[in-house]
């Protein structure tokens, strides 16, 4: 179908309308078919598949329970067993089709050309219900649907699989969508490069004095963590392919990145009269070529509220009296600090205030304090100055000399 009459554009750009609409003017008629060619699609079925990184890591065989409409298995969408249980729909004259007609007051006439509600565009309307639909021409399956998600999927990665979802009478099945959703995990959290993150908590001793752990992977195995120096709270320590699989695209894409980020560096460097040697050239390749991903440990220092005989004897040995005095007063501040937050959290607004400053009016709190509407409007005005008050007598005295 197309666009016709006098007027009339290209059909494209109305090919998505579920209906015929013709304009009559004054001095002519234009007209717009939406003819799609073939049936239309029924709507997709769209399911979350819940998976666990340990699945994922590995790949896994997976029963999902799915719902669908399906045309009714006895009456084939007809509504009724029989063909004489139907009757012709009068509202269309059997055509299937129902005209809207409509005229506004510049003379424009809007005739729109759309299925029919009451059959649904059969022509039919049904007079003796099929036992097993009832008349609704469609039942709701449900059933189990084995599925099997590849290892490395990415969370929210889709599975399509056509055909398989809603039925409708004159329309072609719709999709079932599988769309992989991952469950949080108790240690790590996946990112979105096919890697992991660890968030390791570890004590003051171990953070001075150096540490060895092994760390449970997800496969079972057993990956140790040694650290020999001083670690800050925030500092991450990577571990090359220790994260989830990579499928074989986001591997080809990897390879594609860094063959075309050599290219770049190696014209760079003939522009700027160097050459990129072999060596150069072929470093970054292993690295990115790899099946897994990275695995990213953040570590956090869990400060003691006090040290005991056996840490300070421990520490004796890595500082002077001096030293380990500073350490202490940092411990007794990191202890006042949490306990200040943690009674932050389950004070009142009007106690908050005054934990942060010495007004007893919470409008009066001119410290640095959670912002809220109150503080903003109520807040005192700035303290004068030097530089004020010498502004301000400079003003005086131009305007004693202008006078």
């Amino acid at each position: 179908g197309g666009g016709g009459g006098g007027g009339g554009g290209p059909a494209k750009p109305y090919a998505q309308f579920p209906f015929d609409l013709y304009v009559s003017t004054p001095s002519g008629g234009f007209e717009f078919h939406s003819a799609p060619k073939g049936p239309p699609k029924a709507e997709d079925v769209v399911l979350d598949v819940p998976l666990t990184l340990e699945e994922v890591f590995t790949g896994v065989n997976k029963t999902v329970p799915v719902r669908r409409q399906r045309l009714c298995p006895l009456c084939h969408g007809r509504g009724a067993e029989h063909d004489n249980g139907t009757a012709p729909c009068s509202a269309c004259g059997a055509s299937g089709r129902h005209l809207y007609t409509h005229a506004d007051r510049r003379g424009y006439k809007h005739v729109i050309n759309t299925t029919c509600e009451w059959c649904e565009g059969t022509g039919h309307v049904v007079v003796e219900p099929c036992p097993v639909c009832g008349g609704r021409r469609v039942t709701v399956e449900a059933q189990p649907l084995n599925i099997t998600v590849p290892a490395g999927t990415r969370d929210g990665a889709q599975i399509t699989m056509p055909a398989q979802g809603t039925e409708r009478l004159g329309y072609n099945p719709g999709d079932l969508v599988l769309q992989v959703r991952y469950l949080p995990h108790a240690k790590f959290r996946a990112t979105s490069d096919g890697g992991l993150l660890y968030q390791a908590r570890i004590p003051l001793i171990d953070a001075l004095v150096g540490f060895a752990r092994n760390l449970t992977m997800l496969d079972g195995s057993k990956l140790l963590i040694r650290h020999d120096i001083v670690t800050f709270s925030g500092y991450r320590q990577t571990y090359r392919g220790r994260g989830l699989p990579l499928t074989d695209e986001v591997q080809r894409q990897n390879r594609e990145a860094a063959a075309a980020a050599k290219a770049a560096a190696k014209a760079a460097a003939e522009a700027a009269g160097g050459s990129v040697g072999e060596e150069e050239e072929g470093e970054g390749e292993d690295e990115v070529a790899g099946a897994f991903g990275d695995l990213d440990i953040e570590f956090t220092v869990i400060f003691p509220r006090r040290l005991s005989m056996a840490q300070r004897l421990i520490l004796r040995d890595l500082m002077d009296e001096e030293e380990l005095a500073i350490l202490e007063d940092v411990i007794r501040l990191s202890a006042a600090r949490d306990a200040e937050r943690a009674a932050w959290l389950t004070d009142d607004e009007e106690t908050r205030h005054c934990r942060t400053c010495d007004a007893g009016n919470p409008f009066l709190c001119v410290r640095e304090a959670p912002a809220t509407e109150l503080t903003l409007l109520a807040s005192p005005a700035r303290p004068r100055g030097a530089a004020d008050d010498a502004g301000a007598a400079g003003a005086d005295a131009g305007a004693n000399a202008g006078a």
